[in-house]
């Protein structure tokens, strides 16, 4: 039966701006380039700082992109088609005691609508089919009432399958359907340069996110780790220090190269430098955006300064010898 058939998503607005997308790596800095940008009068913060991570997170579009194009086997399409159509569902509801979503639908009050149709836009076929696989998880009791069922009726227990649009196709549809969230937000953005969005990718593959928007420009934010491992110890339960820099040199390694090796829609931002050394560094980033380096921004330095050289006051002279001798390509 057919599906979707790569249909395009409903748009309000068709045009073209800047995708001004802010990464980071876990406390890295990246709020302090993202509130620079969204605090100008000339680029739109559509989601007004919440985190557009359905690109990245378990079972989003990269997940997806990634196990049904790299290695296509039809039971894994339906099984991750499956997977994305309830990531995106779960990412419209609040951060709350029951439920631990983006809350996107508090944005664009349409987005379960847009997700729908943009799922079944990307579903080029829908087929009966009894693939095995999907009854490998199944308890045993509920195995047991399935043969008995096949049994005593004479019919085999046939599953409902999905497949994709070619991954062209998926490229496409996904723009469309992002620039929709995005046009069809609360806050308008209209009139504006561009639009800045938080987390719209991977800080260890940003070329990733270069094939999703109309006109992307990535900016990655790195930071000195010594503060980076103070931060992961306040808040993500980071413990000793020989554990933060093994996770940090394990990260680390999966960067997919070097700033040189970057396309040439990457920046790489030092947030001590772009908060130390503010006016340069603000020119350098501007002339990559290509906007007015002069428009005024709402945010100001010195809520960022603070946080520059916390490690100084708080960690130990072995965890700060520790880091500086023992993680790979240290750059500070």
């Amino acid at each position: 039966m057919a599906g979707g058939r790569g249909e395009s998503v409903n748009m309000k607005d068709e045009k073209t701006f800047k995708d001004i997308i802010v990464l980071g790596s876990g406390f890295s800095g990246s709020g302090a380039v993202f509130d620079y940008l969204a605090g100008r009068r000339d680029i739109a913060d559509p989601l007004r700082g919440t985190e557009m991570n359905i690109l990245q997170m378990p079972h989003g579009i990269f997940s997806f992109e990634s196990a049904v194009y790299d290695s296509f086997f039809p039971p894994v399409a339906t099984e991750f088609l499956n997977r994305l159509e309830w990531v995106l569902t779960r990412a419209a509801y609040p951060r709350g005691v029951l439920t631990r979503g983006s809350y996107l639908e508090a944005f664009i009050p349409e987005y379960r609508s847009f997700v729908k149709t943009y799922i079944d836009s990307i579903t080029q076929i829908k087929y009966p089919f009894n693939y095995y696989y999907f009854f490998l998880g199944w308890p045993r009791w509920k195995c047991l009432c399935r043969n008995v069922v096949e049994h005593l009726t004479g019919k085999v227990t046939v599953n409902a399958q999905r497949a994709p649009v070619s991954r062209g196709e998926f490229h496409r549809l996904t723009r469309s359907f992002l620039k929709t969230l995005v046009n069809n937000a609360s806050d308008s953005v209209s009139g504006t340069e561009g639009v800045v969005l938080d987390q719209a990718g991977s800080y260890w593959c940003p070329e990733r996110s270069l094939a999703f928007f109309d006109d992307p420009y990535v900016i990655k934010v790195a930071r000195d780790p010594r503060d980076q491992f103070v931060e992961l110890k306040r808040f993500k339960g980071m413990k000793d220090v020989e554990t933060f820099v093994d996770w940090y040199n394990t990260m680390m390694g999966f960067d997919r190269g070097s700033v040189s090796s970057y396309p040439e829609r990457v920046l790489l931002v030092n947030f001590e430098d772009f908060v130390l050394d503010h006016e340069e560094e603000k020119g350098r980033l501007c002339a990559f955006l290509g906007i007015d380096s002069d428009v005024e921004s709402e945010y100001s330095t010195s809520a960022s300064v603070s946080n520059v050289g916390i490690y100084k006051n708080i960690l130990t002279d072995y965890e700060k010898n520790y880091i500086v001798d023992n993680i790979i390509n240290l750059n500070i």
